[in-house]
């Protein structure tokens, strides 16, 4: 980097800062494309964490019952055969 180049973002202030973040962020606002692109890909995502999330929920819910269901049954039948009084 020059010289010259290196001064001027010594001197930057602030307020220059913020005018150009500012900038920035309003000429890619003002891109609908890029817009529509940038929401549609976090839909896709945000679709597929929920997705993962929701069968995995169900899968420890039916793993959840399926483990209390033959606890029970154990102790049902330890307790008729006498072996738990």
């Amino acid at each position: 980097m020059a010289e010259q180049e290196r001064r001027h973002y010594q001197l930057a202030s602030k307020e220059d800062l913020e005018m150009a973040f500012e900038t920035a962020l309003t000429r890619v606002l003002s891109n609908e494309e890029l817009t529509k692109k940038f929401w549609a890909r976090g839909y896709a995502e945000l679709i597929t964490h929920a997705e993962g999330n929701a069968s995995k929920w169900i899968g420890r819910r039916i793993l959840t019952a399926m483990i209390i269901a033959i606890t029970t049954a154990g102790l049902v039948w330890l307790v008729k055969t006498g072996s738990i009084k």
